[in-house]
């Protein structure tokens, strides 16, 4: 939210989602480095290493008022929510790989539900099955792992590995009945894996590193992915194998040295709109896109 955001970070943010004014009080007024004491709730902390596969321990529930570690002082991702067992819920990592999961209802001030340590630097937002009964979450870092969470206590569900960093937000579509994970990394693949139990459905190696989140969506009978990747080219997938379709170059950069690994860069968006179907892109070459998806080969 941004009110939210203000509230963690101490700087406005856009996102699609707001806290309450109250909730925004219980936390605002402080900036980025300061450390923010939070309360204690039900804490499922873990850094598991390398491991494919590997789950963390079950959460222990903890007195709602009970003291708790402060928040690492350190940059706020882009935060995002959902609305869980009536409530709403709101997800945020840091930089520093510390990811929270809070409650809010109505007026009360937001409550800590769970936290839990990611094994390095964190850049992306996570991001959650939209529509599951029992929701997962889903994060990447520069360890070069891909998690997968139980929303709504912050057990590890499953992890799989990179040959390098994940530093940006996966995406969650649905295909062929099933929710599917997307995650590009700067080992040069795309991955897709099944949202429920990790299993790989696929890897496409592309010409350059992977630095931009997915964009999962419609294209005539296809279902698509889209990532933007270093070599100046924005990709174009078969979300259901990782064909891919047609490709755009972008233009070079207007700076001669790209400092890697600092921030985020530039995702693709898309619209569907039938013929008129488009991806947005913001490139480094000082150029914003319109690219047609119709007639695209």
């Amino acid at each position: 939210a941004r009110d939210g955001q203000r509230a963690l970070q101490g700087e406005p943010s856009l996102s699609p989602h707001t806290l309450s004014a109250s909730a925004t009080r219980a936390v605002s007024g402080r900036r980025a480095t300061d450390q923010v004491p939070l309360p204690q709730a039900e804490s499922a902390t873990s850094s598991s290493g390398r491991e494919t596969g590997s789950a963390a321990a079950s959460p222990v529930a903890a007195p709602a008022l009970a003291a708790a570690p402060a928040l690492a002082p350190a940059p706020v991702g882009a935060p995002v929510g959902r609305v869980i067992d009536g409530a709403f819920w709101i997800f945020v990592a840091s930089q520093k790989g510390q990811l929270l999961a809070l409650e809010t209802q109505g007026e009360k001030p937001p409550r800590v539900r769970w936290s839990y340590q990611m094994p390095h630097e964190v850049l992306g937002a996570p991001a959650l099955q939209p529509d599951a009964a029992a929701p997962l979450l889903f994060l990447g870092s520069k360890y070069g792992n891909l998690k997968a969470l139980d929303a709504r206590t912050g057990r590890e569900v499953w992890q799989r590995m990179a040959g390098n960093w994940i530093d940006n937000t996966a995406a969650v579509g649905r295909l062929d009945g099933e929710d599917v994970v997307f995650v590009g990394s700067h080992d040069y693949h795309v991955y897709a894996f099944r949202a429920a139990d990790g299993e790989r459905l696929w890897r496409r190696r592309l010409p350059g590193e992977i630095y931009s989140a997915p964009c999962f969506f419609p294209w005539g009978d296809r279902l698509a992915v889209a990532v933007a990747a270093h070599n100046e080219h924005l990709y174009v997938l078969d979300a259901r194998t990782g064909a891919t379709l047609t490709a755009f170059f972008t233009g070079k950069p207007i700076w001669r040295v790209l400092s890697k690994g600092d921030t985020l860069w530039g995702s693709p968006a898309a619209f569907a709109d039938g013929e008129n179907s488009a991806l947005v892109f913001g490139a480094y070459s000082d150029i914003v896109f319109t690219l047609p998806l119709s007639g695209a080969t």
